[in-house]
């Protein structure tokens, strides 16, 4: 499978036609335009925490489970997919894109706290390394 630009709708959703299953459509001004699920939770969840973070001070305790915990449902489904295991329906994608967002938002906001703070730091790479796995094992399954 190729990737082609769709410039029009590449903003919205970084899926191919092919996986449109996996993204909202919608109708706007007469054309109709993809909006991917999961990234629809992510930013609009991201924008919304960051600024509810500077209105209110979080424990520590709540604080850990949103930096560590909350983004847990996103990379279980997502590795579910990748792992050819469950195609997953958009509503899940959504809600585990908001707890995903809900953790960039947080992040964000200690980074804009104190950018030293190590919290930030652990979860990137945590996450990172996560990511990164998923894919290396999923395309070495795929390749067999």
């Amino acid at each position: 499978m190729r990737f082609k630009f769709y410039y029009d709708e590449f903003i919205l959703s970084h899926h191919n036609p092919d996986e449109y299953y996996r993204c909202y459509l919608i109708k706007l001004f007469g054309k109709s335009i993809h909006v991917c699920a999961r990234c629809l939770g992510v930013y609009s969840f991201a924008i919304l925490s960051f600024v509810f973070y500077f209105l209110v001070n979080l424990s520590s305790s709540l604080n850990l489970v949103i930096l560590y915990l909350f983004p847990i449902p996103a990379f279980v489904d997502w590795g579910l997919y990748r792992f050819k295991i469950w195609k997953g329906i958009n509503p899940i994608r959504t809600l585990t894109g908001a707890f995903l967002g809900i953790t960039y938002g947080r992040l964000g906001f200690l980074f804009v706290e104190n950018p030293f703070n190590i919290h930030i730091y652990i979860v990137a790479l945590s996450y990172i390394i996560l990511a990164f796995l998923i894919l290396r094992i999923s395309l070495r399954i795929k390749s067999q």
